[in-house]
C-alpha cells in the first residue's frame, strides 16, 4: 500500500467516523438521551454533547467534578443516585431509576438514569457507563394524567365514556362504580341497555337527534345497581370527538333531590289545604298596571288561574268600606309600610265576606308606591262568632240583671213582707197580758213556724248563690241535699242516684256540675209539667257524667235555640270551659233528657297548661 493510499484510506475512516459521531449526536438529540463514561485510572468522566444540553450546562465547559454532582440534583435523587451506583460497582447489577435534576437556572427537570459496570476477563473494574434520558415531559403527561384520573375518581357525579353506537362503556370513575355497585372492569364489559331499563330505540334516537342538534342533552332516567335496586339519575351527556367521536355522560344521583321535591310538593299540598281551609290567599299588587297576581281562591271573589285589576278589587268592596281602604293604602309611606285592615267584599254570587288584609308597601327611590304585597283572610265566620258572642254577653248580662231583680223581688216581696209579719206577731205578744198564758203560747209557736220557714227560705236563696254545703261535704251531698230542698219547695219527687263518682273531683267540675244540676232541675220543674225526676251522677272511665231526666211534656230543640232564654247556653259554656260535652234529647209528650259529661284528665292537663 503506497503512502497515498494509506493516507485516503484514513481520510475516509475519519470521514466515516465523524458522521457516525454526528449521526449519533443526532439520535441522541432527538431521543433525548446523552451518554456518559468513568475512567477508573484517570478517573475522568466524558459527557456526550446532548447530556450538557440535558443538564443546561455549556458543552465547551468541562465536566463537573464529583464534589460539584450533588448541586446537579435535588438532594433525594443525589442520595438514591449515590446508592445505586455504590450497588453496581460492589455487584456489578446494572441500575435505572427515575431522578429529579437542577439546572444552573433553578428549573426541574426528570431524568432515567442508567449505568453499568464495565470489567476486564479478569472481573477487574476498567470503567463506568450509562445514559440520561429526559423524561420531563413524559412526567408531566403522567402527573397531568394522575391529577386527572384523581378529579375524575373523586367528583361527586359519575363520569361514563360511551362508545356512541354500541353504547357500551369505555372508561368509568369511582363514583360510577360505588353507584352501581360494579367493579371498573366488569362495567367495561357491560353497556347502557345493562344499567339502564328505560333504554330502548326510540329513547337512543330521540338523545341522538338533540345531541346533534345541540351537541349535548339532558335528561332523568333510572339506573339499575347490580343487586337490582333501581334509583333516579339526571344524565348529562354530551359528544366529544378525540381521535374518534366519543359520548360522556355525566351522571347525577337524584334520589335526594326527589325526596326533596316530594316533600316540597307534600308541603306545598299541606299548605294549599291549609289555606283553602283557612280561606287565605297572597296577592301582589302592581301600581303602574294595577294588576293583582294571587294565589287565591275563587270563593273570595278572586279567580287564581286569571289575572284582576286594583279596580275590580275596589268595585267588589262596599261603598263605606272601600273609603276607608283607599285611605288606609295613601298613608302608606316607606317609614309606616305595614297595613293591616278589615272589610267586606260582595262578590259575584252576592253574598256578603269579611276579608282582614296583612299588606306591606313596597316604593321605588323617589318614594313613590310601586307595590304591595300581602295575605288576605276570610274571617266571615270569625266575625259572625264575635257577633253571636257580643250578642250571649249581652244577654248574659240581661240574665244577671233579672236574676238581680228576681233576688230582689224575693228578699223584698217574701222575705221583707215576712220580716214585716214576724215584727207584727212580736207586737202582738208585747201587748198580751201576763195572764193570757194560752194565746202567748200559740203566738210564740206562730213565731217558731214563721222563723224556721224564714230561715229556710233565706237557706235556700243562699244556696242558690253558693253551696256551702258544695265546698265542704263535696259534690255527690250537696247535690242530693240540693235536690231534696228543691222536691220540698216545689213540692214534686226527685229520685238521686250516684255510682262510682271518684272522691276528689277538681272543685271546677264539682261547682261546673252542680250548676249544670240546678239549671237543669230549675228549668224542668218549671216548664215540663212533670211531677217525677229523676238524677243520675255517675264515674265513668276517667270521667264524670251527670244525667237529669223527665216524662214531661217536652220541647223544640231548635226553638229554644233560637229564643232569648240562655239557661241552655249558660250550661254549654259552663261545660265548655272546663272541656266538657253537652247533649240534650227531647220530644214533645215524651220528656227531658240532659247530659253532662266532663273528663278528668282534660280537666288535669288544662291546668298544667295554665
Amino acid at each position: 500500500m503506497t503512502p497515498a493510499t494509506h493516507v485516503t484510506d484514513r481520510a475516509g475512516a475519519d470521514e466515516s467516523l465523524r458522521r457516525t459521531e454526528m449521526e449519533l449526536r443526532e439520535a441522541q438529540r432527538l431521543a433525548g438521551v446523552g451518554s456518559w463514561q468513568w475512567d477508573p485510572a484517570t478517573d475522568t468522566v466524558v459527557w456526550s454533547e446532548e447530556l450538557y444540553r440535558i443538564k443546561g450546562l455549556d458543552p465547551r465547559r468541562p465536566v463537573p467534578g464529583y464534589k460539584d454532582h450533588a448541586q446537579l440534583y435535588t438532594e433525594e435523587s443525589w442520595s438514591r443516585l449515590q446508592r445505586a451506583v455504590e450497588h453496581t460497582l460492589r455487584t456489578g447489577v446494572p441500575y435505572e431509576l427515575e431522578i429529579e435534576i437542577v439546572r444552573p437556572d433553578g428549573t426541574l427537570r426528570w431524568i432515567t438514569a442508567r449505568g453499568e459496570a464495565q470489567r476486564d476477563a479478569t472481573g477487574r473494574l476498567v470503567g463506568l457507563r450509562g445514559t440520561a434520558q429526559d423524561i420531563t415531559e413524559r412526567k408531566q403527561r403522567e402527573d397531568s394524567l394522575h391529577l386527572f384520573r384523581s378529579l375524575i375518581d373523586g367528583s361527586n357525579d359519575a363520569l361514563e365514556v360511551l362508545e356512541p353506537h354500541t353504547l357500551r362503556f369505555l372508561e368509568v370513575n369511582d363514583k360510577a362504580c360505588a353507584d352501581l355497585g360494579y367493579t371498573r372492569e366488569e362495567l367495561l364489559s357491560l353497556t347502557v341497555r345493562d344499567i339502564d331499563p328505560l333504554v330502548d330505540e326510540k329513547r337512543m334516537t330521540t338523545v341522538a337527534e338533540q345531541i346533534a342538534r345541540a351537541g349535548y342533552v339532558i335528561f332523568e332516567s333510572v339506573h339499575r345497581r347490580k343487586d337490582g335496586s333501581t334509583f333516579p339519575v339526571e344524565v348529562n351527556m354530551k359528544l366529544i370527538v378525540l381521535d374518534r367521536p366519543y359520548r360522556v355522560a355525566v351522571v347525577r344521583d337524584i334520589t335526594d333531590r326527589r325526596r326533596a321535591q316530594e316533600a316540597l310538593r307534600e308541603s306545598e299540598e299541606r299548605l294549599r289545604l291549609a289555606a283553602e281551609a283557612a280561606r287565605i290567599f297572597a296577592f301582589t299588587w302592581d301600581a303602574a298596571t294595577d294588576e293583582i297576581v294571587c294565589s287565591g281562591t275563587a270563593t273570595l271573589g278572586f279567580d287564581p288561574s286569571s289575572q284582576a285589576t286594583g279596580r275590580q278589587l275596589l268595585a267588589a268592596i262596599p261603598a263605606e268600606d272601600r273609603e276607608r281602604l283607599r285611605t288606609s293604602i295613601a298613608q302608606l309611606t316607606p317609614d309606616q309600610p305595614h297595613l293591616r285592615v278589615c272589610h267586606r267584599m260582595t262578590p259575584a254570587d252576592g253574598e256578603v265576606v269579611w276579608v282582614e288584609r296583612h299588606s306591606r308597601a313596597y316604593f321605588d327611590a323617589n318614594g313613590k308606591l310601586a307595590r304591595i304585597v300581602g295575605m288576605a283572610m276570610d274571617i266571615t265566620e270569625r266575625k259572625l262568632a264575635d257577633e253571636a258572642l257580643s250578642m250571649v254577653s249581652s244577654r248574659l248580662i240581661e240574665a244577671q240583671e233579672a236574676e238581680r231583680a228576681r233576688m230582689g223581688r224575693e228578699l223584698h216581696d217574701n222575705i221583707g213582707q215576712r220580716l214585716a209579719l214576724l215584727a207584727l206577731t212580736l207586737g202582738q205578744l208585747k201587748n198580751l197580758q201576763a195572764g193570757d198564758s194560752s194565746d202567748v203560747r200559740h203566738c210564740m209557736e206562730a213565731l217558731e213556724k214563721q222563723t224556721a220557714e224564714l230561715r229556710a227560705d233565706v237557706q235556700a236563696l243562699s244556696h242558690e248563690l253558693h253551696s256551702a254545703r258544695l265546698q265542704h261535704l263535696g259534690m255527690v251531698a250537696a247535690m242530693k241535699g240540693f235536690c231534696a230542698e228543691l222536691a220540698h219547695q216545689q213540692s214534686v219527687d226527685i229520685d238521686f242516684g250516684h255510682a262510682g263518682v271518684p272522691r276528689n273531683v277538681p272543685p271546677a267540675i264539682s261547682l261546673c256540675l252542680y250548676r249544670v244540676l240546678q239549671e237543669a232541675l230549675h228549668n224542668a220543674v218549671r216548664h215540663s209539667k212533670a211531677r217525677r225526676f229523676d238524677v243520675h251522677l255517675r264515674g265513668t272511665s276517667g270521667a264524670v257524667q251527670l244525667a237529669v231526666r223527665d216524662q214531661g211534656r217536652g220541647f223544640d230543640l231548635e226553638a229554644a235555640a233560637r229564643g232569648r232564654g240562655l239557661g241552655l247556653t249558660s250550661m254549654k259554656e259552663r261545660l265548655k270551659l272546663v272541656g266538657g260535652e253537652f247533649s240534650i234529647e227531647s220530644h214533645l209528650k215524651q220528656g227531658t233528657t240532659v247530659v253532662a259529661r266532663v273528663p278528668l284528665e282534660a280537666t288535669r292537663e288544662r291546668k298544667r297548661a295554665n
